[in-house]
């Protein structure tokens, strides 16, 4: 890959690859809702505890209240684990297939093509190539969905 391609460049050569995953985006995109929302209402349930609960020595809220933002909580990491998932699916789907062409494309050479290319350096090459995109798919695809 060029060291000058931005997001944009990789996200559209990487387009015929994920556009399988329809399902699992829509999943992660939930995931990160949930993970957004869960976020917002652990902040947003600070005021009611300090005002309600320590201010006004509401009783009856201090029964009910933890039981929400162990809800909160529990949607929170939800969607954590959702989009996580999926994300990390997707990435080691498309690396799976990447591998496979290129095992695939390997196989469909000529043998003078072995001959004039030592084996080691062509291992090298695949692995090293494979593992850049295992980075970018792994790492800067999921957080450009996240932010």
């Amino acid at each position: 890959m060029h060291k000058d391609m931005t997001l944009k460049d990789v996200l559209i050569r990487f387009k015929p690859f994920y556009k399988k995953y329809k399902k699992e985006f829509a999943i992660a995109i939930f995931g990160m809702i949930l993970t957004s929302i869960g976020t917002a209402g652990s902040f947003a349930s600070l005021k009611p505890i300090l005002d309600y609960i320590f201010v006004e020595k509401n009783e009856a809220l201090l029964y009910t209240l933890p039981f929400l933002l162990v809800i909160i909580y529990i949607l929170k990491n939800l969607g954590f684990y959702l989009q996580t998932y999926y994300l990390s699916f997707i990435g080691m789907d498309t690396l799976r297939i990447l591998r496979f062409k290129v095992l695939k494309n390997l196989l469909k050479l000529d043998m003078d093509f072995f001959k004039r290319n030592r084996s080691g350096e062509l291992v090298s090459r695949c692995t090293n190539d494979i593992n850049a995109l295992q980075s970018i798919v792994s790492n800067i695809i999921p957080d450009f969905f996240r932010e």
